[in-house]
């Protein structure tokens, strides 16, 4: 399993860097529009939330290297008042915390060279309501993630699996379709994504298993 993990991800991640940055950029403002149209349609409601409710709370990881940026849909959720937070990392204790953030203008340089929340950022709880991107370097249709190895989103959304998969607080991970595989070597505990947002479309990982 950590071979076939290894594997995909320097391929992943070799697929990823091979994309001009300006390729990556028009791609990721075509993930922000597919993003906004599903949120408007409702795509993102949740559990049995009564029908037109939608996400309350946008949770957004901070782009680096050649990851898809989902800024773009952070800046329409800062647009129309709705709350976004961002990841903050204690890289000591090996943990991460979500932190509300009213723009871009409040990320600092953080751990391993990371846009983060300051310190003063109030703390955001992963609350019913909340459509969190997380990121990776390879998914598939099923809602399998490949993530760095670091294990950071794995533990912080381990805390809220009673949530997730009873679909009050959802996983939508934005990235290239080049990103998508045919199968991820997923593990019992690993946490699936909802929704694969790719330049292409959106894909329902549920419809998938």
């Amino acid at each position: 399993m950590n071979e076939a993990k290894r594997e995909l991800r320097a391929r992943m991640a070799a697929a990823r860097n091979a994309i001009a940055p300006e390729a990556r950029a028009a791609r990721s403002e075509a993930i922000a529009r597919h993003a906004i149209a599903a949120w408007e349609a409702g795509a993102f409601a949740w559990g049995a939330a009564p029908e037109g409710e939608r996400p309350l709370r946008l949770a957004c990881y901070i782009p680096i290297r050649s990851e898809a940026d989902p800024l773009p849909l952070a800046r329409w959720c800062w647009s129309r008042g709705i709350p976004v937070a961002a990841p903050r990392v204690d890289a000591a204790a090996r943990t991460m915390t979500l932190h509300d953030i009213a723009g871009e203008a409040e990320l600092r340089p953080g751990a391993y060279g990371i846009r983060e929340p300051d310190a003063s950022s109030p703390e955001a709880a992963l609350a019913p309501g909340t459509l969190v991107l997380v990121p990776g370097l390879a998914f598939d249709a099923r809602g399998g993630r490949l993530g760095y190895g670091g294990g950071y989103y794995d533990r912080l959304l381990a805390r809220h699996r009673a949530a997730i998969d009873a679909g009050a607080v959802q996983l939508a991970a934005p990235a290239f379709a080049a990103q998508v595989v045919d199968a991820v070597p997923v593990e019992p505990h690993d946490v699936r994504v909802r929704f694969v947002i790719t330049e292409n479309g959106l894909i329902d990982c549920s419809k998938g298993v």
